[in-house]
């Protein structure tokens, strides 16, 4: 895990100032991210029905009007259900999920 570690901080190194990485839970790095600064939030992380829920509540404030809140695993029945329970969405390639910011 640390040689992925240390090659997403090389990554995000090319786009300092714009891109940072927040090592800690999914909750807590929501709340220190300010409301409407995203142009997307790809969730992939606990795929329990109440933890998708909890993360989609928590980013989809992150995102601002226009972008997407988009996710990974659609085909899990536990993420689908979050998913559908949250309002319109599309389904795409590679089991991802998307639905638009109003």
């Amino acid at each position: 895990m640390e040689t992925y570690r240390r090659q997403a901080l090389d990554l995000a190194a090319r786009y300092h100032g714009r891109c940072w990485m927040l090592e800690t839970d999914t909750l807590s790095a929501a709340s220190i991210v300010p409301d409407a600064s995203l142009d997307f939030v790809f969730i992939d992380a606990d795929h329990t029905e109440a933890a998708v829920l909890s993360d989609i509540e928590a980013w989809t404030p992150k995102v601002r009007s226009g972008g997407f809140v988009i996710g990974h695993d659609i085909d899990w029945p536990s993420v689908r259900r979050a998913v559908e329970a949250t309002g319109e969405h599309r389904r795409l390639a590679d089991n991802v999920w998307i639905r638009p910011n109003a």
